[in-house]
């Protein structure tokens, strides 16, 4: 089911690495320059949180201070959202996007169906790629998969095309591909943005544990009170503070097991 607008807004934590990446997206919207984007994050790190936003940023909703308020978006621009946790391994990715664009019946040209639902210009968001590839049935499917990726990266080098797609892992670690196909991909998909645990440790400190006052003298005695047992410790008060009363180190430990 799509997300509730408001929630959306009212908890999404717009942090610097966040900042950069969708203003790296709108810019290229803006641009006209159509082009593939990967956004890698593990379990938990806010990927569809991320693409949410984005959503609603494209559909052209007053949001409180968006970034990469430097222009107005393209004129008559087609978003499809797709999230493929909803989909069965056994469909094929082209029949679930081109059904996301309105697109209805069998395809017998990509190229001409892609052109004819892209219009002027349009925005595939595809949400748990690297998940849905890696349960296909078997290497004919997922590799066809993987070709259709290649399609719409080349597609969007030509035409005002914009595919954004998040992974908990790169494209290249998903399964067996060709080191020719991954380079294809590689470079039909230049974007990547990468949502590592000091992101997370950012929505920690901003969203999830909010500090009441005065808690800061309290954090800064438990820092000393550990400096003291463990004086070459490689950790400062910041970098503490942000995710007390868990540790730094435990929350990079859990972003890596995701």
């Amino acid at each position: 089911a799509a997300r509730d607008p408001g929630a959306v807004v009212s908890s999404f934590v717009v942090t610097p690495r966040i900042r950069e990446g969708l203003e790296v997206i709108l810019g290229r919207i803006r641009s006209g320059r159509g082009c593939g984007a990967f956004l890698k994050g593990s379990f938990g790190s806010g990927k569809s949180h991320f693409l949410s936003y984005l959503s609603l940023l494209l559909s052209g909703r007053p949001l409180p201070s968006p970034p990469g308020e430097d222009g107005p978006l393209p004129a008559g621009l087609r978003t499809a959202t797709v999230s493929l946790v909803r989909y069965p391994a056994a469909r094929s990715l082209e029949d679930i996007v081109l059904g996301a664009l309105g697109h209805e019946g069998p395809v017998r040209d990509r190229e001409a169906a892609v052109g004819g639902l892209a219009g002027n210009g349009a925005v595939i968001i595809i949400d748990e790629l690297s998940e849905f590839l890696r349960s296909k049935p078997s290497t004919a499917a997922f590799h066809e998969d993987v070709r259709f990726l290649q399609f719409l990266g080349e597609f969007s080098l030509r035409r005002p095309l914009w595919v954004v797609a998040s992974l908990q892992e790169w494209i290249e670690e998903t399964g067996h591909i060709s080191s020719d196909m991954f380079n294809r991909i590689k470079d039909r998909y230049p974007v990547r943005i990468h949502l590592t645990a000091e992101h997370i440790e950012e929505i920690i400190d901003r969203r999830i544990v909010v500090k009441k006052p005065g808690a800061g003298a309290v954090i800064d005695e438990v820092f000393s009170a550990l400096r003291r047992h463990y004086p070459h410790m490689p950790l400062g008060r910041d970098e503490f503070g942000r995710t007390y009363p868990l540790h730094p180190a435990a929350v990079r430990m859990l972003a890596g097991l995701s």
